[in-house]
């Protein structure tokens, strides 16, 4: 849970090591599942169903896999009051995902905000999704063997 108030966008203020995993899923609900079951313990969360909900009504807007084996599913719940992040690296290759790029999913990232923190959510988005476009950064996460290696390769400072 971050609280967005700041200008400032360090990723190490975004992404706690409590809030990263390693998973073996096969297929793309129980994927989705896995965060929704996370994001049980964000202050806001009323019950699983809300939170199930949105995301599954998300998805079927459209699939939140962006390619480059990276799904950004996120959704806005209006008792929420910070961003939340949550990270998985996926030890398999998520084929039913349907990714832009008709790519498997190995990299998850979701994200809860509050209704009103649209800017706050790009923001973050931005952040998240520039360092995870670096493939030697998706590299080394899918070669991770520990929360806290992902911890490290993603707040590590890139070189420009």
């Amino acid at each position: 849970m971050v609280n967005m108030n700041s200008s400032a966008y360090p990723i190490k203020k975004l992404i706690g090591l409590e809030n990263i995993f390693i998973t073996e899923y096969k297929e793309k609900n129980d994927f989705l599942n896995f965060f929704i079951d996370k994001g049980m313990n964000i202050p806001g969360i009323i019950n699983r169903e809300e939170i199930a909900n949105a995301v599954f009504k998300r998805e079927e807007l459209m699939s939140t896999g962006i390619g480059l084996s990276i799904a950004v599913p996120h959704v806005r719940i209006g008792t929420v009051k910070d961003l939340n992040v949550f990270i998985a690296i996926n030890t398999f290759d998520i084929m039913d995902y349907k990714s832009l790029d008709d790519q498997p999913v190995r990299i998850g990232v979701f994200i809860v905000v509050g209704k009103d923190q649209h800017s706050e959510y790009v923001k973050a988005l931005s952040v998240i999704v520039e360092r995870l476009k670096n493939s030697s950064i998706r590299e080394r996460l899918l070669k991770a063997e520990s929360e806290n290696d992902i911890y490290n390769c993603i707040i590590q400072e890139v070189a420009r």
